[in-house]
């Protein structure tokens, strides 16, 4: 397993289908993630892939991003809640709104167990893709998941400082 090389690759599909929706002025829509325990062996995804090996979960996509430091990575991601597992993670694919693949990942292994094993935990998926025309994709998030990252926290607290400052300054402005 140490030799093992990570990464996600557009399908044929999934190519075709940016390409098409760039020369018509509409937009692929993304909305699901998928994961597959890759048929119980690592494997090495092709372009041709039309489904993952063997799909154990999909769920609609909790968040997306455009990376701060590579604007053409598009990151969205998704999270397999405790109450469901039993299931070891290989593979996970990118799902558009007609049921088509876009991209498919090789993904290190990862167990989700579930209460019945004596744990249980949430697993969030993290599916990042890179495209030339980012425009073009469009990613439809599930309003009733509630997903904050590090990043997230940090921006809201920021501003929530900053609305302090203000608070104690128009404080301070009408005490005078």
């Amino acid at each position: 397993m140490a030799d093992e090389q990570f990464y996600t690759i557009l399908t044929n599909i999934g190519k075709a289908k940016i390409a098409n929706a760039g020369m018509l002025g509409k937009s692929v829509v993304l909305e699901k993630i998928q994961a597959g325990d890759g048929g119980g062996n690592y494997y090495n995804p092709t372009e041709d892939q039309t489904a993952l090996k063997n799909k154990v979960w999909e769920g609609n996509i909790n968040a997306f991003d455009n990376d701060e430091n590579n604007p053409n990575w598009i990151i969205a991601t998704a999270c397999i809640p405790g109450s469901i597992g039993g299931f070891t993670v290989r593979e996970m694919g990118l799902i558009d709104n007609e049921g088509d693949m876009i991209a498919v990942c090789k993904s290190p292994e990862t167990y989700k167990p579930k209460v019945d094993n004596g744990a249980m935990k949430d697993l969030y998926l993290k599916f990042i893709i890179e495209v030339s025309n980012v425009e073009k994709v469009t990613l439809v998030v599930d309003p009733t998941a509630i997903f904050l990252t590090k990043k997230d926290e940090e921006k809201i607290l920021s501003n929530i400082n900053k609305l302090d400052t203000k608070l104690d300054t128009t404080k301070t402005e009408l005490t005078n």
